[in-house]
């Protein structure tokens, strides 16, 4: 059983880990090329920010903060599909099967 502080420690360190390579990219659009180039990297951000953890939370509360007029179920619906176009966005453009079922040999 994880205790709440050490909840708290693994939260800090997802984003402390986060921090880091956002600062290694040059602007917002290298992190988003890194997401969705990446399928690994978009199933990482997707695991990081799972419902119920601290990361989830503090977006969660930054998202609410910016516009007073959405519900907390709006913004998660938000947050979650962003996430949810960005590892769909990693996925490869053409999966084997399909370019197995049209090849006509």
């Amino acid at each position: 059983m994880t205790t709440k502080g050490e909840a708290l420690i693994s939260g800090l360190d997802q984003i402390r880990e986060g921090l880091d390579m956002i600062a290694k990219l040059g602007d917002g659009n290298d992190l988003v090329k890194n997401m969705i180039g990446s399928q690994a990297g978009a199933q990482r951000l997707r695991n990081v920010m799972q419902e119920k953890s601290l990361v989830f939370n503090l977006v969660l509360s930054m998202v609410a903060a910016r516009n007073k007029k959405l519900t907390e179920d709006t913004v998660k619906r938000v947050v979650t599909d962003f996430l949810d176009v960005l590892f769909d966005l990693s996925r490869p453009y053409r999966e084997e099967q399909e370019e197995t079922e049209s090849d006509p040999i």
